[in-house]
């Protein structure tokens, strides 16, 4: 929901429907990447016959070893989505947006304070 919603938001707005369907276009990458991940491991860990890690009986096979690997592999995603989202500049959002979540400087607020009391004084 957060990718979508950041499609959404940051994409030009002649883009929104490449946004959505760009979700599932990751998605389906994910899949086949994780397919070939499997593969590869099975290839690689049953090298000098070894039994693989990822094995039909789950009693010989070594799943945590892969498992571990997974999670190795998501601490080095996350660490890349730190860097990529520290560079990030995010796109400009409208006026009407802004204007509600504008922050008065002090001076602002002190020339608000003088018209209302300048209304005060004529009423």
């Amino acid at each position: 929901v957060g990718q979508i919603e950041f499609y959404n938001k940051q994409f030009p707005e002649q883009m929104l429907t490449l946004a959505g369907s760009l979700f599932f276009v990751t998605l389906a990458g994910a899949n086949y990447l994780s397919t070939a991940l499997a593969n590869i491991t099975r290839k690689v860990t049953t090298r000098d016959g070894h039994t693989s890690w990822l094995t039909d009986d789950i009693n010989l096979g070594k799943l945590d070893y892969y498992f571990y690997f997974i999670a190795l592999i998501g601490v080095l995603n996350l660490f890349y989505f730190l860097i990529c989202s520290h560079y990030y500049q995010y796109k400009s959002m409208s006026l009407h947006a802004e204007e509600s979540i504008k922050v008065h400087t002090k001076e602002e607020a002190e020339a608000e304070a003088d018209a209302n009391t300048w209304e005060v004084v004529e009423q």
